[in-house]
């Protein structure tokens, strides 16, 4: 029975011993990225299509709903990736809340999240550096994402 369990944890990247603080989920960074933007762009494209077609300006708000399952998307991604993150550096008073603060929301995905993810690459021995402050500016998800798995790929 203990074997069957250890074998469990380990698929799900958590080697026995290790005390839950295991290794980042892969993830295709891409398509972190993209499904989110991509939900809000095709939300808004349908809600517009609807209403021109039926004149009905209460289907819009069908686009909208898909544009906000976008953004849930986003934001489930963005608090499972910090929590990742927080695992690995054990750093428990890490945030993920700022993300919802107007400007210190922004200097946490800029310059909080590559000083934490540098420190977990240099915990884990892994060589690359964190992606870029304008990789993080204009491609969070991406850069969050890749910086994770790197850490994961680490032996």
């Amino acid at each position: 029975m203990q074997g069957a369990f250890g074998a469990g944890m380990q698929q799900m990247g958590i080697a026995p011993g290790q005390g839950g603080a295991g290794r980042p989920t892969l993830r295709n960074p891409i398509m972190t990225l993209l499904l989110p933007i991509g939900l809000s762009v095709v939300g808004n494209i349908v809600g517009s299509i609807l209403v021109s077609i039926t004149d009905v300006g209460a289907l819009g708000l069908v686009g909208s709903l898909i544009s906000l399952v976008g953004s849930v998307l986003a934001l489930m991604a963005i608090i499972k990736m910090t929590n990742e993150l927080k695992a690995v550096t054990g750093n428990t008073s890490f945030p993920w809340w700022p993300i919802f603060i107007p400007i210190y929301g922004l200097y946490w995905a800029v310059v909080m999240v590559p000083q934490e993810m540098a420190k977990a690459k240099q915990m884990r021995g892994v060589q690359t550096p964190p992606r870029g402050l304008v990789v993080y500016l204009f491609l969070f998800l991406y850069a969050y994402a890749a910086d994770l798995n790197d850490i994961a790929k680490a032996p």
